[in-house]
């Protein structure tokens, strides 16, 4: 009974771990001006590549330390050893920028939740001189670093609670979201493109003309550059989290704990689906040219201000 509860907790552990990049992706990584920028089908094409790449990889090397015959070191160290340094290069340097690609754009989205909700921090604003900007960016920069460290200092602690717990509100969470979207009457919601030019964003019935709108890209001269690089920038990082369990799992001189691949494939095939869910609601419910235009288009249209923060 105790070693199923232990490999449950682990299960759930990792699985949380993913859902909090889930969040990250669905609300501050631009998934819905992604959407709007390189189409669904590429999207959901670019998901599934890096769903399968993560999966393999994780499959892999839980096979390879559950032989037991290297010993730990961690994820990087056994591919590297079984499958030649060059891979394993490649293998951590594509998690590296994904990590800090995950890191920028979660920046690059606090900051714009900030200008969304809270007027004074518009550049644009005529109250505003260049040195206020920067002072109100530091102040940003500050409170990212202070969440940093408590993040940091509490991480481990939180092992203590019950992981399936702060799971299952997780997911009651995006659950609860993903419901309100669907269920929510035809309306007109204030947006702000990049520019922080203000227009009307219409959510609509579910319509497949507006889904018909969002299959291709919104505009093929950006679709190499800014679209395709933007689907990756917020996908590997979400399927790269995983990898944060395996060095704890390779590095048991009994072989591989089998809750981590289990736990891994679990995280990663329900974020998968949540992720797409998300990106199909978009499509069927807000025009493409919406899409395009407002990154925070989910935090307008799914609920309120004060939770969507929270969140």
């Amino acid at each position: 009974m105790i070693a199923q509860h232990s490999m449950f907790e682990d299960i759930g552990w990792i699985s949380l771990t993913v859902k909090s990049s889930l969040i990250n992706v669905m609300f501050f990584e631009r998934l819905s001006i992604t959407v709007g920028h390189i189409g669904i089908v590429i999207y959901i094409l670019i998901v599934l590549s890096c769903f399968l790449a993560s999966g393999l990889s994780v499959l892999s090397v839980s096979q390879i330390a559950g032989t037991g015959e290297l010993q730990g070191r961690g994820a990087y160290y056994l591919i590297s050893r079984t499958l030649g340094l060059q891979i394993g290069c490649a293998f951590g340097f594509t998690l590296f920028f994904s990590l800090i690609s995950s890191c920028a754009m979660n920046l690059i989205g606090v900051t714009e939740l900030l200008k969304a909700f809270i007027k004074a921090f518009r550049a644009d604003s005529e109250q505003m001189t260049e040195a206020d900007v920067n002072i109100a960016l530091f102040i940003i920069h500050g409170v990212l670093l202070g969440i940093i460290a408590i993040g940091v200092a509490c991480r481990f602690r939180l092992h203590k609670f019950p992981a399936q717990l702060l799971f299952g509100v997780l997911v009651t969470i995006i659950v609860v979201i993903f419901v309100v979207f669907s269920v929510q009457k035809v309306r007109c919601v204030d947006g702000l493109d990049e520019r922080n030019n203000q227009f009307q964003i219409s959510v609509t019935k579910f319509s497949i003309d507006t889904f018909g709108s969002n299959i291709g890209p919104f505009n093929t001269h950006q679709l190499n550059s800014r679209g395709i690089q933007s689907a990756f920038s917020n996908t590997m990082p979400l399927f790269a989290s995983v990898f944060a369990g395996l060095p704890a799992a390779t590095s048991s001189r009994r072989g591989a704990n089998p809750a981590y691949p289990q736990g891994t494939l679990a995280a990663l095939i329900s974020s998968a689906s949540l992720c797409l869910i998300q990106s199909i609601l978009l499509a069927f419910r807000i025009p493409q040219r919406s899409l395009a235009a407002d990154p925070m288009i989910s935090m307008r249209t799914t609920w309120t201000e004060a939770v969507s923060i929270t969140v």
